[in-house]
């Protein structure tokens, strides 16, 4: 969400990387994506005794 705000507003894509501390194509991905990051719970575990 702070990279599409902070892209919005005008910044380049260098500097939104450099100030959130991620790599230009991550930003790059959810400039042209548009889409938020979708994280999936994963199944839980059983023990196996």
């Amino acid at each position: 969400m702070d990279i599409i705000a902070l892209h919005r507003q005008g910044m380049s894509m260098r500097a939104i990387a450099r100030k959130l501390g991620v790599h230009r194509d991550t930003v790059k991905k959810y400039i042209k994506g548009g889409a938020m990051p979708r994280y999936a719970k994963s199944a839980r575990r059983h023990s196996m005794s």
